[in-house]
């Protein structure tokens, strides 16, 4: 991911001396006590250290979400509970699903980010870039993750997520608990399912990693120059 971690590589280059001189002001704390907060935020003034603050907050949620999608990857290709009651058909569907609500989050987290991006350059010299820039990051995190996420809400707002060959795992699992000879069959297609499971998880997250490439790619067009940081003046990072 070429263009994330150049991305990426720019921030920390603009986010890092603020962090670490707010560390050593003391400004920042850290408590592991119970009921405490583990962390203090930073209180900032400047305007261009408030703007990186928000394009900081936004990028961490981005990449976050991309990581568990890739976590999904090995959740899937794997069943480590032998030995408890946990189901290796439920488990199947409960990463599956939680693939599908992450990518949903994924969406969601681009959206919001281009748009504090439009809105925290709307009263610069680079609006119109921004909002060109912006626009095309929008368009193509609904392109890419719209069919994908369309799945998700089906299965949060109309019926539970329905996916025929699970629904056989299932039927294929209460059948062999009747007749043992058949668990076989149920291992065989089971083995097979999460196979291709895994591979459907692995082929849309890195469909997914050129989509961060390209939304990237048009962000640091905007907030950088030769990888220095260019806030907006004024900003509204609201």
């Amino acid at each position: 991911m070429p263009e994330f971690e150049d991305f990426m590589h720019n921030l920390l280059g603009a986010y890092i001396p603020i962090f670490r001189r707010e560390l050593r002001a003391g400004s920042m704390t850290f408590d592991l006590r119970p009921g405490n907060e583990p962390m203090t935020g930073m209180q900032l003034h400047r305007r261009d250290e408030v703007f990186v603050q928000h394009v900081m907050d936004h990028f961490a949620e981005i990449s976050d979400s991309y990581e568990r999608l890739r976590d999904v990857e090995l959740y899937v290709g794997r069943f480590p509970f032998d030995r408890t009651r946990v189901d290796k058909v439920r488990f199947l569907r409960f990463a599956v699903e939680a693939w599908l609500h992450e990518m949903y989050m994924l969406r969601e987290r681009l959206y919001a980010f281009a748009a504090m991006l439009q809105r925290a350059y709307r009263r610069d010299q680079r609006s119109q870039q921004a909002a060109d820039a912006t626009t095309a990051m929008r368009a193509l995190a609904k392109h890419a993750l719209d069919n994908v996420v369309r799945a998700r809400d089906t299965h949060v707002h109309q019926r539970r997520y329905s996916d025929i060959n699970i629904r056989q795992l299932t039927l294929l699992s209460i059948a062999a608990r009747r007749e043992p000879e058949h668990t076989w069959l149920f291992e065989n297609v089971y083995a097979e399912t999460r196979k291709q499971k895994r591979s459907w998880v692995k082929q849309n997250n890195d469909a997914t990693e050129k989509v961060l490439d390209k939304y990237f790619a048009l962000a640091t067009e905007v907030i950088f120059d030769r990888g220095h940081l260019r806030p907006p003046t004024p900003n509204d990072c609201r």
